[in-house]
């Protein structure tokens, strides 16, 4: 870390081998940083003390906090995007739509917390409903692996970077539809109720 000049190192924090990720929390007291091993560390911004050691099990490639600050989503090699409570070091849910085997190169939340987004090498960026963790849309047109993607700052616009060597600005949904209530099978008629 440096100093608000960018001339002094304030910290040096001793991480895992291989750290590969570094994202900071909303409200910027936490650091967390992860790795291809599968380890995510937190930090605690104030004291610079680490605060948790989490084994992911996954190749880890791209990190983003949501909205709260309690939440990451991992893009993984593995082709999932998972996403894990920091507080309770815990994983909530695997999100497996992409290709398996298609590494997840890119995760992000929109400024509103509404949607998150994850490229991969599968060429797509896909669009997931964070109330309810559902894909959204799949927005096709890379030729070759989505590197990075970004919202714009009211969440409107979403970039994807490929390795196809070009940059594309997809409109993004304006509200995400509400989450659906858990369909229910009847005893009596085996039948979905509605």
């Amino acid at each position: 870390m440096f100093s608000p000049h960018g001339k002094t190192t304030i910290a040096i924090l001793r991480a895992s081998r291989n750290t590969s990720v570094i994202a900071y929390s909303p409200d910027g007291r936490t650091l967390a940083t992860a790795s291809p091993n599968g380890i995510i560390e937190t930090w605690d911004v104030a004291n610079m003390n680490r605060t948790a050691n989490i084994f992911t099990y996954s190749s880890i490639n791209s990190m983003a906090f949501d909205r709260n600050g309690d939440v990451v989503a991992l893009g993984c090699d593995d082709g999932t995007v998972q996403l894990w409570n920091l507080p309770a070091q815990q994983k909530i849910s695997s999100l497996p739509d992409h290709r398996v085997h298609a590494a997840v190169e890119s995760v992000a939340y929109s400024p509103n917390g509404k949607l998150s987004a994850s490229g991969s090498d599968d060429h797509t960026v896909r669009l997931w409903n964070t109330a309810d963790n559902s894909l959204v849309a799949v927005l096709r047109g890379h030729t070759k692996g989505v590197r990075s993607i970004a919202f714009n700052p009211d969440g409107t616009t979403l970039a994807s970077g490929s390795s196809d060597g070009t940059i594309r600005l997809w409109k993004t949904p304006r509200r995400p539809r509400e989450p659906r209530p858990a369909r229910r099978t009847s005893p009596q008629r085996g039948a979905a109720d509605t």
